[in-house]
């Protein structure tokens, strides 16, 4: 796992181009039981982030909201407060992008409509993970 995260660090200090697979793959390792957990993960997140609003396209920074949100939506638990957060942060990024906005909005007022099971929240996580990561 040591030598995993040290190539990953290593081609993202080399600059390399497609720094959001990087950062995608990292995370899942670190999420899906790499040592790191999802603290870890969300680390990465937050770094990726930064990255990408300070040196993005809005097409790579509206990418990074929706997987962000995919990320709080599958880790955060069931009608998750973080992913509402997320989602109204992401809404407010990316103003233009279409895609965040209907995601966003779905999410948002999905969460007043949710059942007491939560199926509604593990719909969108599934519909969400399957389209952005």
């Amino acid at each position: 796992m040591k030598e995993a995260r040290k190539l990953l660090r290593g081609a993202l200090r080399c600059g390399v181009r497609d720094y959001a697979s990087v950062y995608r793959t990292w995370i899942a390792m670190e999420a899906e039981g790499g040592g790191g957990g999802i603290g870890a993960a969300r680390s990465l997140v937050f770094e990726w982030g930064s990255l990408c609003a300070a040196k993005g396209t809005d097409d790579e920074y509206a990418a990074f909201w929706l997987a962000y949100l995919a990320f709080e939506l599958r880790h955060g638990g069931s009608g998750s407060e973080r992913a509402r957060a997320v989602a109204e942060d992401a809404a407010r990024a990316c103003p233009r992008d279409a895609a965040v906005q209907a995601r966003c909005a779905t999410l948002l007022q999905g969460a007043k409509k949710k059942g007491r099971d939560g199926s509604w929240t593990r719909r969108v996580a599934m519909t969400l993970a399957t389209s952005v990561l």
